[in-house]
C-alpha cells in the first residue's frame, strides 16, 4: 500500500497518513517491547472500598467509602494489573497496578500504584489498600458528603478495595481504618478473589471490508447469578477509524445466566487496494466479572483488485505487465507525421520519433505521404499506390521527324521523351513528306503539268502525286498535250 501509481492519486492522502502512522507505531512497540511483550491486562470489580488519608504505613484517616451510606457517589471500582500470565503478580512484596474510579459525575479515573497493606490484619483480609504512586494527583467529583464538590487523591491518600462478599466498617464517618503490611498471603487472596468471577474475553475476528459490518462477540466462562456490565471501545491499528472502519464506544449488559452478547461495527469498503488492516476493540469497567482477554484484534481484509494500469508495472500481480492496454507506434524517421508499417514498437505512449500512424509509404522521405500533393514526378507522392494519376500526357512517336505523331504509337508521361510530341495527325510517320501539310497534285497524263492541287495527309485520290510540277494542263488525259508542246 506504499507504492504510488497514476490510477491511484486518490488514495495517495490516506496512504501517506497511514505510513506516518504506522511508523510511529512501529518505533513506541520496539520501545514498549520488552514491557508489552505477551502481558494480559487482567482486571476484577469491586464494588465498595474507602478513601482515606495516609496518616502512617498501614492506617488511613478522614475515611469515606465509595458509594452507598457514608460514600462519596463514587462507582465502577477495579483493580487492573499488565500480568505475563493469567493471574495477578508481585514483585517483591508490592502488588503493582491501578485502580480504576468513576466519579459522582460519571467521569473514570485512572490511577497508578501498588497494593500496600490490608485491613483486618491477619490473613482474612476484608479489604486490600492501594497507594497511589509518588507525584500522583487526581481531582474526583464527590456527592457532597465530604463538604466540598470535590476530592482529590495524590500519593498521600489510600485507597481501600473491599472484596465482593465482604465488609469493612469505618465509624463514625469519616472514620479510621487500620491494618498490617501486605507481606503475606494477600497475593494469594487476590487471586482467589479473581478466581471466584467468571472471566469475560472478547474474540478476535476477521473481516472481509465489502461485508460492510463486522460482528464483535464477547463471552462468559461460565453463567453467572448476577447482571454482568461492561464497556468497550475501539482504537486504531494500521486500519484508522472514519477511513477504514467507524469507531465505536458503548456497554454491553449480560443478563443473568448470559454468557453472550454481541455488538457491530461498520466497516468501510474503500476502492483502495491494499493489505490487510487491524484496529482493536478493548474491554473496560467489567461489573461482577473479571477480565482476562479485554482486547480484540478486527482484521478487515480487503476485497479491492489491482486495475492494471499502463506504466511498466505488473499492477494487478497476475506476472503480466500492462497486458492489454500497450499500444502500437510505429517509426517517422523523416518526421513528417507518418510511420512506417514494417518498422513498430508496443509502449503505453509514443517514444520519441515514432506515431500512432502507419500510412507512410516511403519514411525516408518527408515530401511523400498521404497528406502530400500529387505531382507529376514519376513518385507516388500521396502514398494511393498510384503514380501520377491525372497529371500524365499523352505523347506519340514522331519517326519521321515531321512535327506530326503517329496516333498509333503513344506513351503517357510527364513530360514529352525525345521522339515524341503531343499531336497526333501524321497519316504516315515513315515519310517527312506525307503530314497533314503535304500537297498533293492531279496529273492524270504524268507529263508535269498538274491541273489542280489540294493540301491534306493522305491522297485526295488517283493520278494525284506530291512532286509537284507545272501548273497548266490544257488536257490532262494526253501527255504529249500541255503547255510546253
Amino acid at each position: 500500500m506504499f507504492l504510488f501509481t497514476s490510477c491511484q492519486a486518490a488514495r495517495g492522502w490516506k496512504d501517506l497518513f497511514k505510513i506516518s502512522l504506522t511508523s510511529f507505531l512501529f518505533i513506541s512497540a520496539l520501545f514498549f517491547a520488552s514491557s508489552a511483550l505477551s502481558q494480559n491486562l487482567i482486571t476484577v470489580p469491586f464494588n465498595n472500598g474507602f478513601v482515606g488519608l495516609n496518616t502512617a504505613n498501614n492506617a488511613a484517616d478522614q475515611c469515606y467509602y465509595f458509594s452507598g451510606v457514608g460514600g462519596l457517589g463514587w462507582t465502577n471500582v477495579q483493580f487492573t494489573q499488565n500480568s505475563p500470565t493469567n493471574i495477578f503478580v508481585a514483585q517483591g512484596n508490592d502488588i503493582i497496578g491501578s485502580v480504576l474510579i468513576t466519579d459522582a459525575n460519571g467521569v473514570e479515573f485512572t490511577i497508578p500504584g501498588f497494593i500496600k497493606w490490608r485491613t483486618p490484619s491477619g490473613n482474612n483480609p476484608s479489604t486490600m489498600v492501594f497507594s497511589p504512586n509518588v507525584g500522583s494527583t487526581f481531582t474526583l467529583t464527590t456527592n457532597g458528603l465530604n463538604g466540598a464538590s470535590t476530592y482529590v487523591i495524590n500519593d498521600l491518600t489510600y485507597i481501600g478495595l473491599t472484596f465482593n462478599g465482604q465488609t469493612l466498617t469505618i465509624s463514625p464517618i469519616p472514620g479510621t481504618v487500620t491494618g498490617n503490611a501486605a507481606t503475606n498471603g494477600l497475593l494469594d487472596t487476590l487471586n482467589a478473589y479473581l478466581a471466584s468471577f467468571a472471566d469475560m474475553s472478547i474474540a478476535d475476528v476477521s473481516v472481509n471490508e465489502v461485508a460492510g459490518t463486522v460482528t464483535i462477540t464477547v463471552t462468559i466462562s461460565t453463567s453467572v447469578s448476577s447482571i454482568v456490565t461492561v464497556n468497550y471501545t475501539t482504537s486504531n491499528g494500521t486500519a484508522l477509524s472514519g477511513l477504514d472502519y467507524m469507531a465505536a464506544t458503548g456497554s454491553l449488559t449480560f443478563p443473568v445466566g448470559s454468557v453472550s452478547q454481541t455488538f457491530a461495527i461498520p466497516i468501510t469498503n474503500d476502492l483502495l487496494v491494499e493489505s490487510s488492516e487491524t484496529f482493536t476493540v478493548t474491554l473496560t469497567d467489567p461489573v461482577n466479572i473479571s477480565l482476562l482477554d479485554p482486547v480484540g484484534i478486527v482484521t478487515i481484509v480487503d476485497n479491492d483488485v489491482a486495475v492494471e494500469i499502463c506504466n511498466g508495472v505488473d499492477d494487478n500481480g497476475n506476472g503480466l505487465i500492462d497486458e492489454g492496454l500497450l499500444t502500437t507506434y510505429y517509426a517517422d524517421a523523416d518526421g513528417d507525421g507518418f510511420g512506417n508499417l514494417t518498422v513498430s514498437v508496443q509502449a503505453c505512449t509514443a517514444p520519441a520519433g515514432y506515431v500512432i500512424n502507419s500510412t507512410d509509404c516511403n519514411d525516408a522521405n518527408s515530401s511523400v505521404n498521404p497528406s502530400a500533393i500529387e505531382v507529376c514526378n514519376s513518385v507516388d507522392d500521396n502514398c494511393n499506390g498510384q503514380i501520377d494519376e491525372g497529371l500524365l500526357s499523352t505523347f506519340y512517336a514522331d519517326v519521321d521527324g515531321d512535327g506530326y505523331g503517329n496516333s498509333t504509337a503513344s506513351i503517357q508521361a510527364c513530360t514529352a521523351p525525345t521522339g515524341y510530341l503531343t499531336n497526333n495527325t501524321d497519316c504516315n510517320d515513315a515519310s517527312a513528306s506525307i503530314n497533314p501539310t503535304t500537297v498533293w497534285y492531279l496529273d492524270a497524263d504524268g507529263d508535269g503539268y498538274y491541273v489542280s492541287s489540294s493540301v491534306s495527309c493522305t491522297s485526295p485520290g488517283a493520278n494525284y502525286n506530291t512532286t509537284g510540277g507545272i501548273n497548266g494542263d490544257c488536257d490532262d488525259t494526253n501527255a504529249a498535250v500541255n503547255t510546253a508542246a
